[in-house]
């Protein structure tokens, strides 16, 4: 198409409001991504397991009074 208007491909993504990564993107064939991990490292404990750090997180945010983030 962009031979036949004589557009650069450029022109033709901005053009449909289209974002330039999802265009040059390459599929990736039903690969997925990393597992998630099984561990963490802590720099005084070693390793971690990730349930043991949800749970730390889920303690602290359900405490009252918890302030996160700007005002």
């Amino acid at each position: 198409m962009h031979a036949k208007c004589r557009l650069s491909k450029t022109k033709l993504i901005d053009m449909v409001g289209m974002v330039h990564s999802t265009y040059y993107r390459t599929p990736s064939m039903g690969l997925r991504g990393k597992k998630p991990s099984e561990f963490t490292c802590h720099y005084e404990h070693g390793f971690v397991r990730e349930d043991v750090v949800i749970e730390s997180i889920k303690k602290i945010l359900s405490h009252p009074f918890i302030d996160c983030g700007y005002h």
